[in-house]
């Protein structure tokens, strides 16, 4: 890609971290940008970092397990800006802890927000992305390859993720198709997940003293 001037971008987990960040650094680089997470504030904040560079945003609150207002959300941004060029899945969730003291309920739901909530932002967006010969520039994790205690349910998300994004690469190259697929691999990064994760214990973990920002 030549240039990010002008292009169309869709963000979930946008209203804190990684995603809060991204939104901001593509409006810096030209881009509009339209953003989705469950905290409408958080996305407000997002809207707002992405206009002070004088560019168009999106708040389109919702949750990445809705298929149909994921859906939704992709068609309001062609309906309103008449097109999508990159679509960035980097909603996630957390819960610390061993595995056998993590209740079941709460890891499927890490990997229905982290994995699942991945592949139900790619089935909504690829068809628009198909359109416009677009991108997916997924945020996966250092947990994806090197898989850490106390987090089995998120680094199982990130595998699972990793692999289903590599799959749909090899398919999309086999049919022919212009999209493209990547994925960014952060290591240890200083957002919040470390002070509001919910913990299987009765404390949560360290901050890692190595976490650099979001905005990196």
């Amino acid at each position: 890609m030549a240039s990010l001037e002008g292009k169309r971008v869709y963000i979930t987990g946008a209203s804190s971290g990684v995603g809060l960040s991204a939104a901001e650094a593509f409006a810096k680089h030209g881009c509009d940008v339209a953003v989705s997470a469950r905290s409408l504030d958080g996305l407000e904040r997002a809207a707002a970092a992405v206009r002070r560079y004088g560019r168009r945003a999106l708040v389109l609150p919702l949750d990445v397990t809705d298929q149909a207002k994921l859906d939704a959300a992709v068609a309001t941004i062609e309906e309103e800006w008449g097109g999508l060029d990159i679509l960035v899945p980097n909603a996630a969730m957390t819960i610390w802890g061993p595995f056998v003291d993590v209740p079941k309920e709460e890891f499927d739901r890490v990997v229905e927000i982290s994995f699942l909530g991945v592949v139900n932002t790619v089935r909504a967006g690829l068809p628009a992305l198909e359109r416009t010969s677009g991108n997916v520039v997924a945020t996966g994790s250092l947990m994806s390859k090197l898989p850490l205690p106390t987090w089995s349910s998120y680094s199982a998300s990130k595998w699972a993720e990793r692999g289903f994004l590599h799959a749909l690469r090899i398919e999309l190259q086999s049919s022919g198709s212009d999209v493209t697929v990547s994925m960014v691999h952060p290591g240890s990064i200083d957002t919040p997940v470390y002070r509001d994760t919910p913990s299987a214990l009765d404390h949560g973990p360290r901050q890692p003293p190595e976490g650099y920002h979001p905005s990196v």
